[in-house]
């Protein structure tokens, strides 16, 4: 055989084996991930369709002027959960508080008739949530709307001429009709919902607690996903600072004779049982003004046992 031919045929040898390895790899890969989907599949169907979890929820919120508590407050509450995937294979998640929000502070005690009355608006919610994990509707949104006009009609009536209560009705009533963003800026909705997000780095929002009005973007990251855990970080920025720190001058500063040096973390963790079902979630929240003036939250839920 020439040389030429043999070098040739050496080379289409190599060529063809070379190929049939990429090809070999490439089937290997697109196999082991086409089961892999075809198993999250078979998992969502068999242990998340027609499912209902309990939850108890405790927050616990400490504010410290000077490193002595300010404002001590724990809160409690319950959800019953429900979930299914719709012919979209969307998931729904149906949250009923069965027992509304309670604290140990008696000095909020009278407020909480107020509060209570807000809550019951968001007592049942229908969301649903595709396929990147974000919330795309709030399938009950007119019965939301129709329970608040409910209750601002009887505000209205009960506290007739007071100021405060008409400006925080007219702030209701943009949160009420845009209640996808409502309950995306809502720290419990937040915290249980963020876990079904694809992307592993992306943006959230949350109201400040030191600082009225402001809204504090945080740029959040998942740092473990495993078939046990998931773990999520982030950090939080504010776009009014200059804002804020003239009110913290004039009304912090003389207390604490510390400068505004603001800040904001977060951490939320996920423990999953051998279901695959959200055990436990406890998130740390820390906002800072200062060193001297500081507001920390933990908000837990754990999985109550069925009978």
């Amino acid at each position: 055989m020439p040389y030429g031919q043999r070098l040739s045929d050496t080379y289409a040898f190599k060529h063809t084996n070379q190929k049939n390895v990429y090809q070999n790899v490439f089937f290997s890969v697109f196999f082991r991930m086409f089961e892999k989907h075809i198993n999250q599949l078979d998992l969502m169907d068999k242990t998340m369709k027609n499912l209902t979890l309990d939850y108890a929820i405790e927050i616990a919120s400490l504010t410290e002027i000077n490193h002595q508590p300010l404002y001590d407050e724990i809160t409690g509450q319950k959800w019953s959960v429900h979930y299914f995937y719709d012919e979209k294979r969307y998931r729904n998640i149906v949250i009923d508080v069965v027992e509304l929000p309670h604290s140990n502070a008696p000095e909020v005690h009278p407020t909480y008739k107020l509060f209570n009355q807000l809550n019951s608006i968001f007592q049942h919610l229908h969301l649903c949530i595709d396929n990147d994990g974000e919330l795309c509707s709030v399938v009950n949104k007119k019965e939301i709307q129709d329970k608040w006009e409910n209750v601002r009609n009887g505000l209205l009536s009960e506290y007739e001429g007071i100021k405060q209560v008409k400006k925080m009705i007219e702030k209701l009533d943009y949160a009420y009709y845009a209640c996808e963003g409502t309950l995306m800026q809502s720290l419990l909705h937040l915290i249980f919902l963020v876990r079904y997000r694809e992307e592993n780095k992306f943006e959230i929002e949350l109201p400040s607690v030191l600082n009225e009005g402001e809204l504090i973007d945080i740029d959040l990251q998942k740092t473990v996903s495993e078939r046990d855990r998931q773990h999520y970080c982030g950090k939080g920025h504010v776009h009014h600072q200059s804002a804020m720190k003239k009110a913290y001058d004039k009304q912090i500063k003389p207390l604490t004779q510390s400068e505004f040096d603001y800040d904001f973390t977060i951490d939320i963790e996920y423990i999953f049982n051998s279901e695959h079902r959200v055990q436990k979630i406890e998130a740390c929240i820390k906002e800072q003004s200062s060193d001297r003036f500081v507001h920390k939250k933990t908000v837990t839920f754990s999985l109550i046992p069925k009978e």
